[in-house]
């Protein structure tokens, strides 16, 4: 992350173009990330992928209750139509 070492994914694999990789979740949020591949015969070949992010979705903050403020005004609407339909009807 910003020119720094985070870790190595794997000291060899297959050069066949596909490599399947499970993001550690003690990564921290950053859009600064890249990927180095060298050629483990010669470290002078190497290339670095384009930046990515890694966004953790455990950090999001939910602060309502999916759906619960339509529930709310659902609820509220039919308390008072009843108390005006109580109202009239007492009239």
């Amino acid at each position: 992350m910003g020119g720094v070492f985070e870790r190595e994914i794997i000291s060899s694999t297959s050069n066949d173009g596909v490599f399947s990789w499970s993001i550690p979740s003690d990564l921290d949020d950053s859009t600064q990330y890249q990927i180095k591949i060298t050629d483990v015969s010669n470290s002078l070949i190497n290339d670095f992928s384009d930046f990515f992010e890694i966004k953790s979705p455990s950090k999001k903050k939910e602060t309502t209750i999916p759906g619960y403020n339509l529930y709310f005004i659902i609820g509220l609407i039919c308390v008072v139509s009843m108390l005006l339909v109580r109202k009239r009807i007492k009239k």
